[in-house]
């Protein structure tokens, strides 16, 4: 994901009638619970439909007037019983068994089936959680024509079946949502997409929640013997019954792209995973949008152990870059425990590692100045990076926005680019897009206030 911005939820309509839709964020594990529902997502085109009294006007996701080409949907819209009403759905077209078939779509726009109401006779619906909003368009849609449906949906409980369930009928997925969120412009935390596909083991892309209870043994690309990470100085290498017990504790590997959510907070994930290569971030995020990014995930570290001590994700974890990670069924940690005290001891170690980075963070953000904040995060990472060789002798592809940067510090983005400008100014770094080379590190470190004694050799799983 490139730059972020809090998602939008402005108070009334353009003039135009558009209004940007909510969509969804690419998941790699499927939420349940009673928090959550989930929609069936259909093969079709997205559409906004407005209408403001007898004129109608439907809109692409983009804001493109698709209007003439669609004109079921335009009648159905003009024939419901309100003033005015704007609707987001999806254009589709079924075929003999019921399910929707984009091909047939393409040649024949005519039927909407639709997930929310955004607004109804003036009132703005979108601060309402989808409860509010789902039983306004329920009663809405009871008197609509053919041309507008209302797209079906399932109430939280195990996600990942329901998601099994779709993809056995051969839908294209499923869209869970957040029941007590309001509707947000723009790409949504609140709502996320796992679609259907075939799991392979040469290119996972299939997602481990789904295939709860099913081994995944076959077609590593990395096997635990040839494991890269384990010629890193800085890394602590396995005794040989300590690998045996790591080689049968894998149970597949997972290539996860950059944008998707690998953890969601509040979610319940049946996996752990070490990180083989590649970036991702962990954070919280308020109703509003706003978030908090509060450590980054770099290769050898230990991601899900969380949902295994307090049952659910405190945060969520997004992939920075493309990943590969080793995936761990959670249910074997107790054997872990049980039979390989020192596996354990790393295990533990591992936790409380987190817990001084987050010690380290909150004294940055809470008493640290800006120009100092800076200078730690950017040593910080640096170290980090170097630890698990990815940095070129004093240069990093960091693969960092400034707004990566401004949610991490608690500062807006204006602030961070002209107090980074002020750090580059002391020559101790040279900043580009996506590089960072340090110029003189003990100067850095004495302006960040950071120990640069060297570190002892750290586990990983």
């Amino acid at each position: 994901m490139g730059g972020y911005a809090p998602a939008r939820l402005s108070r009334s309509p353009p003039p135009t009638g558009f209004i940007e839709p909510c969509l969804p964020t690419p998941a790699a594990e499927v939420p349940g619970g009673p928090r959550w529902v989930h929609e069936i997502k259909h093969d079709g085109y997205r559409f906004i439909g407005r209408r403001e009294s007898e004129r109608v006007r439907v809109f692409s996701r983009h804001g493109r007037d698709w209007s003439d080409r669609v004109p079921l949907i335009v009648e159905a819209l003009r024939t419901l019983p309100v003033g005015s009403v704007t609707l987001d759905g999806e254009g589709v077209v079924c075929d003999a068994k019921g399910l929707t078939d984009f091909d047939r779509l393409r040649t024949a726009l005519s039927r909407r089936g639709s997930r929310e109401v955004i607004e109804l006779d003036g009132e703005d619906l979108r601060p309402r959680c989808w409860d509010e909003r789902r039983g306004a368009l329920a009663r809405l849609l009871r008197k609509a024509g053919d041309g507008v449906r209302l797209s079906q949906h399932l109430d939280g409980g195990d996600g990942a079946t329901v998601f099994r369930h779709a993809c056995a009928m051969g839908l294209e997925g499923i869209v869970a949502k957040r029941r007590d969120r309001p509707y947000r412009s723009g790409r949504c935390a609140d709502t996320r997409r796992p679609p259907c596909g075939t799991w392979n083991p040469d290119a996972p892309r299939w997602f481990p929640t789904a295939m709860a209870g099913t081994e995944l043994t076959s077609g590593w690309k990395v096997p635990c013997e040839q494991c890269p990470l384990r010629a890193y100085e800085a890394l602590r290498d396995f005794a040989p019954e300590e690998l045996a017990f790591v080689r049968q504790f894998k149970c597949s590997e997972l290539n996860v792209h950059a944008g998707t959510t690998l953890l969601l907070e509040g979610n319940n994930s049946a996996h752990l995973y070490t990180v083989l290569n590649g970036w991702a971030f962990r954070y919280k995020m308020l109703p509003d949008g706003r978030r908090q990014i509060l450590n980054y995930v770099l290769p050898a570290d230990f991601v899900g152990l969380q949902a295994s001590m307090l049952n659910e994700m405190q945060h969520s974890v997004e992939a920075l870059t493309d990943m590969m990670l080793c995936v761990f069924p959670r249910e074997k940690l107790w054997d872990l425990y049980r039979n390989h005290p020192t596996l354990a001891f790393d295990v533990t170690w591992l936790a409380a590692r987190e817990e001084k980075i987050l010690d380290d963070h909150l004294l940055n953000v809470g008493r640290r100045t800006a120009i100092e904040r800076i200078a730690f995060l950017l040593l910080h990472l640096f170290m980090r990076a170097e630890q698990v060789r990815l940095t070129k002798g004093n240069t990093l592809a960091l693969p960092l926005t400034q707004q990566h940067m401004a949610d991490t510090l608690g500062m807006s983005l204006v602030h961070l680019n002209k107090t980074l400008k002020r750090v580059v100014g002391t020559k101790t770094v040279r900043w580009k897009p996506k590089s960072l080379e340090i110029l003189d590190r003990e100067a850095l470190a004495r302006i960040a206030t950071y120990d640069l004694v060297d570190r002892q050799a750290r586990p990983f799983i």
